[in-house]
This record gives structure tokens, C-alpha cells and sequence, in this order.
């Protein structure tokens, strides 16, 4: 890997809301969070691979926004040219505090607000505080990111996107707003929570994998995550390596799907051929599958006790409790 175009921080798994659609297992019970002198570790050896974009998220990260912010100021420090924090804006209480907020992170080299909105996310977190959060980057020259996510196609009709839409049309005009329009991936707790709600497709997917949720090919991805626990993940749960253990830098560099048990499958044949393969150790299919993204998931529940390094880090596929979490911090 001898080029990634972004690194993903995942500062923490503790969020103020618990999603629906959430492709881990955050909340509020989560704790434990990225140290300073880790983030600054990290992103010295990814700057090392020509890195453009740093993101960083959770979890909720302004749940710690000193420590949030003096990870944006080492990114700008290095050099990085695109600094992108995610967040709900939660703490967007009104414009003043909106504006004050926003100000500290640019300053401290923050380029792009991204902010999470829609039916998922305003069942915690009032639609105002988004708005209060847009205004105030507008008014500081930021570019300003609408991450959304449907239940199903965008156009289709439930409640959870008829919210959606009330959301969108509360938050006002958004021409000069980048806004993304997906599904979920299905994974996490979204596999656990939503799959009723959806209309599955009978027997294996046969549609091939979509790659790194940071875009790219398995062969060559175009960013990896780095969480609290050191997993460097390129989709999530699907570890390379632990930078804790191994550097980030030599994990890079040294990284190749061949010799990685689930990835080599998702490149020979995409998650069919995973299902393949789990199937001769005892893998029983589903009847149907909402996409290729929940069949992955599926097989990789049942694969992690034979790969658990490979398959990290466990709260993508469970939700665990504060103390077990604690545990597994320190132990990896």
C-alpha cells in the first residue's frame, strides 16, 4: 500500500445517541478514548504515504473536543491540506455556542464540517442543533458536508424517510451544502435493528463487493481507520493489523490481500466466495440477505472466533459493556 489518499480517526466509541443504522455498536455506554501521542503517531507514518484527507469521528468526537481539537491542530501541523471533522452537532446548542465551537476547530486548522443528519440521527438530537451547526460554518467560510442515510432507496416511502425528508426541509436552504444520500451498510448494529424493515432478496447475493468504504480496491485501498484500540480497519471490522502492536507505517506498507483469510476471499469472489468458504466450517446461509454488505457481515459473525484479529475490533459486532471495552483497550 504504497499510497492511501485518507486516514480515519475514530477518537472513541462513546456517542450521546445509539442509531439505529450505526455500522458499530456505539453509545453512550462506550468508553475510553484515542490518546494524543497515538493520533500524533498515526498520523506522522500515514503522512509518510501521501495522505490529502484526514477524518475525524467515532463515536461522537466533540464529546471530547480537546481532545478533537489538538488532533485537527496536529494534522494542520503536518501538512495535511484537508481536515474533516465528523459529528452530529449535538453541541450546537444554539448559534452563539454553534459559532464559538466551530471557530476554535477552525482555527485549529479544521477545513470541512461534516455533520450527520436525518431520521436516524434526530431521534436523539433536535434538527435545529444541525441548523445552528451549518449557519455557523457558512458564516466562517468552511466547507460544510450533509452525511444522510435512508432506510431503503431515498425515494422510497416509510417513516423513517418521510423523517428524513422533514429533517431536510427544516435545516433550509442547502444549495452550497455537499450532501451525501446513502443506505446504511448493514452492518453492525443496522444488521441487528433495521433488516425487518427492509425487502430481502432470497439465497447469496452474487453482486460483488463494493470495497473499502473509503473507496478504492481491496488491492489497493484508498484509506484506512485507525481506532481507539489501534485496529487499522478498512472497512469496518475488518482489520489489517493492530498499530499498537506493529507500527501504522510498517502495517501500510506492508499490507497484502493474499495473505489476509477474509480479504483474499472478498478479492477471489466477493462475499459469496466468503460464504463459500465459511460454509465449509459449518456456515449455515440465511434465507435472504438485504445486500452483499449484510451477507459480509453475516458470514464475518460467524468467522470471528476462528479470526479475531482479522475480524476487529468486537464492538462492530456486538454491543459490549463499558467494562468489557475498558478491558479490551488495554489488553490490545
Amino acid at each position: 500500500m504504497e499510497r492511501i489518499t485518507s486516514l480515519g480517526l475514530h477518537l472513541t466509541d462513546q456517542c450521546n445517541a445509539r442509531c439505529q443504522h450505526c455500522a458499530y455498536h456505539c453509545g453512550p455506554e462506550a468508553k475510553g478514548i484515542m490518546g494524543l501521542d497515538e493520533a500524533r503517531e498515526y498520523l506522522h507514518h500515514a503522512a509518510g504515504h501521501s495522505m490529502e484527507i484526514v477524518c475525524i469521528g467515532g463515536g461522537e468526537a466533540c464529546l471530547y473536543f480537546d481532545l478533537l481539537t489538538n488532533v485537527v491542530r496536529e494534522a494542520r501541523v503536518i501538512g495535511v491540506p484537508n481536515i474533516w471533522v465528523f459529528t452530529n452537532a449535538f453541541w450546537a446548542m444554539d448559534r452563539a455556542v454553534a459559532h464559538r465551537k466551530v471557530a476554535h476547530l477552525k482555527e485549529a486548522g479544521m477545513t470541512r464540517l461534516c455533520l450527520s443528519a436525518g431520521g436516524f440521527h434526530q431521534a436523539f438530537i433536535p434538527a435545529e442543533r444541525v441548523r445552528h451547526a451549518i449557519i455557523a460554518a457558512r458564516d466562517l467560510g468552511l466547507e460544510i458536508l450533509l452525511d444522510v442515510r435512508f432506510l431503503g432507496p431515498p425515494q422510497e416511502d416509510n417513516q423513517t424517510n418521510r423523517f428524513t425528508r422533514q429533517v431536510l426541509a427544516e435545516l433550509g436552504e442547502l444549495e452550497d451544502v455537499e450532501m451525501w444520500q446513502n443506505q446504511p451498510l448493514y452492518i453492525g448494529r443496522a444488521a441487528e435493528t433495521l433488516l425487518s424493515h427492509l425487502a430481502q432478496e432470497p439465497g447469496i447475493p452474487r453482486a460483488s463487493c463494493p470495497g473499502p468504504w473509503a473507496g478504492g480496491s481491496w488491492e489497493n485501498p484508498a484509506g484506512v481507520d485507525v481506532d481507539l484500540y489501534g485496529e487499522v480497519t478498512l472497512c469496518p471490522g475488518i482489520s489489517i493489523g493492530n498499530a499498537k502492536q506493529r507500527s501504522l507505517d510498517r502495517l501500510l506498507t506492508e499490507y497484502s490481500p493474499a495473505q489476509h483469510p477474509i480479504i483474499r476471499e472478498l478479492v477471489a469472489g466477493g462475499p459469496a466466495a466468503l460464504a463459500q468458504m465459511a460454509q465449509r466450517t459449518g456456515y449455515t446461509p440465511q434465507a435472504s440477505y438485504a445486500s452483499t454488505c449484510h451477507l459480509c457481515y453475516d458470514v464475518r459473525k460467524f468467522l470471528r472466533p476462528r479470526y479475531p484479529s482479522e475480524l476487529a475490533p468486537r464492538i462492530c459486532y456486538e454491543e459490549a459493556s463499558a467494562d468489557t471495552m475498558r478491558a479490551e483497550q488495554w489488553q490490545s
